[in-house]
């Protein structure tokens, strides 16, 4: 029997309404890429990128199911309420093509629990690395206002 594929990235894409709401890469070499909360409201510009340890990347895919290999597509969930959202979750294994899932769908319907569980935990798991980064940014944007135009430092 062979060895069941082994998950070396992932990404999630989120938008709602029509507005990007959030975009997370981990991969197992340690990349992180994430930009926004995932909820609606103000667009987040920022978008922050660095290099870890992987040890992000290990604690969501215990959330993996090997099963979501076999389900690509796009799946038009029925629902009334609330803003479109459109979720998109690539996954990408060593030795295979990509896999894309891709769920349209209301606040009164929405993907499967298990894909709604681990898109949770990608962003529990991240957010207070995202945290920190934005804190960065909003010293740096502070300290930056109080000089002159031409002294960055």
């Amino acid at each position: 029997m062979p060895a069941p594929p082994e998950l070396a990235a992932f990404m999630i894409e989120m938008s709602i309404d029509g507005a990007p709401a959030l975009v997370l890469v981990l991969s197992a070499d340690g990349a992180v890429n994430r930009g926004g909360s995932g909820k609606a409201g103000p667009v987040e510009k920022d978008v922050f990128i660095e290099q870890t340890d992987g040890t992000f990347f290990r604690e969501v895919v215990t959330a993996f199911d090997p099963s979501w290999l076999d389900k690509a597509g796009i799946y038009a969930l029925p629902g009334r309420v609330g803003p479109r959202h459109i979720l998109k979750l690539s996954l990408l294994c060593i030795g295979r093509p990509p896999v894309v899932l891709a769920f349209d769908y209301r606040l009164d319907s929405g993907p499967p629990p298990a894909i709604q569980a681990f898109i949770q935990r990608a962003l529990e798991v991240t957010q207070p690395w995202y945290d920190r980064q934005r804190q960065a940014v909003a010293r740096f944007d502070a300290s930056a206002q109080k000089k002159p135009w031409w002294k960055l430092w």
